[in-house]
């Protein structure tokens, strides 16, 4: 996911938060990858003072929020407390399946939350969490039952 920081601190710079799953957050400045500093921080360089850029991760979310010289700024509004009910549904392989339960439980979890905070429509979002929190659980039965056969076959 890509997010354009639209601040006026940073009006004479094109900056793009790229985020992803599997890699760090990454800060694209003009173009150009910008290296940080231990701590997500960052210093953007730009036509007046260098701003102060710290990206700060919320957790089970994939778009982080910034803190720009200091001063909060989200790149995208939070969802709100219905938004994470509904794709904390796969959660509920934890009380039911023990670890492996929350093992798919967790990878449904993330990718609800991240087909929430994606660009589709309503529609679109509403299906692949469905999709999402079923295929959790298939794929919960198929991992328990697979399991079980190994275990009763020694």
């Amino acid at each position: 996911m890509e997010f354009k920081v639209e601040h006026p601190s940073l009006a004479s710079e094109d900056v793009v938060i790229r985020t992803s799953l599997l890699t760090s957050t990454k800060v694209i400045v003009n173009g150009m990858p910008l290296k940080g500093k231990f701590g997500g921080k960052y210093e953007v360089p730009t036509a007046g003072t260098p701003v102060n850029l710290q990206v700060v991760a919320v957790m089970w979310d994939p778009v982080p929020s910034l803190k720009i010289n200091g001063e909060k700024y989200l790149l995208q509004p939070p969802l709100p407390w219905y938004g994470y009910a509904i794709c904390s549904m796969p959660l509920l392989l934890l009380f039911i399946g023990g670890a492996i339960g929350a093992m798919f439980g967790m990878a449904g979890l993330i990718g609800n939350i991240t087909l929430a905070r994606s660009s589709f429509s309503l529609p679109v979002k509403a299906a692949g969490i469905f999709a999402s929190t079923t295929a959790a659980v298939v794929a919960w039965l198929v991992g328990a039952v697979a399991i079980q056969v190994l275990v009763n076959a020694l």
